[in-house]
């Protein structure tokens, strides 16, 4: 018997080294052969007796759906307002995300946060992480200036005296200038909406 199944969806039948079709073997005597990657099939085959075949195709459809994962935009500026200092802001919006067994949650580069685990926890920490991206969106801002590089040394100041300055008492900004080294003309200036020019 055959049965698809979306190849994302493969692992999680697999289980760790094997337990997922193991325990659907142990259970049903039903051998579950899942192609290889590179195959690129969503096929997977069934060998058993026709009774008990049924009941091993329900327990690869539970496990394929046992696990799912979604991308989310956002822009790469807000990444480190999501996670904070030592992933506290994340632990405090997706408190599953510590516990990697149950969701995983990874910022990648491109504006995309790639969120992984069950359907529900899946589904809470995309509507957390959303709401929040929302609300960065109508209270900060991340503008980039363009600046030729020689004067880059003189926007710094000596211990950054002359940034400071131009911060003043706003925390809330963060001038960031490339290292030297780039040659990048884009100095970017986020923080408060209200208090970052455009």
């Amino acid at each position: 018997m055959t049965a698809k199944v979306a190849q994302t969806q493969h692992r999680y039948i697999i289980g760790s080294r094997g337990s997922g079709i193991h325990e659907i073997l142990r259970e049903t005597d039903v051998v579950v052969e899942v192609p290889s990657e590179e195959e690129k099939s969503d096929v997977i085959t069934l060998h058993g007796e026709q009774s008990k075949l049924g009941l091993a195709l329900a327990q690869i459809y539970s496990k394929a759906a046992s696990h799912v994962s979604t991308n989310i935009k956002c822009p790469m500026w807000m990444h480190k307002k999501l996670i904070g200092p030592k992933g506290a802001t994340l632990e405090k919006l997706v408190p599953e995300s510590k516990e990697f067994n149950n969701l995983k949650v990874e910022f990648e580069d491109g504006g995309v946060i790639y969120i992984e685990g069950s359907p529900d926890k899946v589904k809470n920490a995309q509507v957390a992480l959303q709401a929040e991206i929302g609300r960065l969106e109508k209270t900060e801002t991340s503008e980039v200036i363009k600046v030729d590089p020689k004067y880059h040394k003189h926007i710094i100041g000596r211990n950054r005296s002359v940034l400071n300055k131009i911060c003043g008492e706003n925390t809330n900004v963060h001038v960031q200038v490339p290292d030297e080294g780039k040659h990048s003309f884009e100095i970017r200036v986020e923080g408060d909406r209200v208090l970052v020019p455009r």
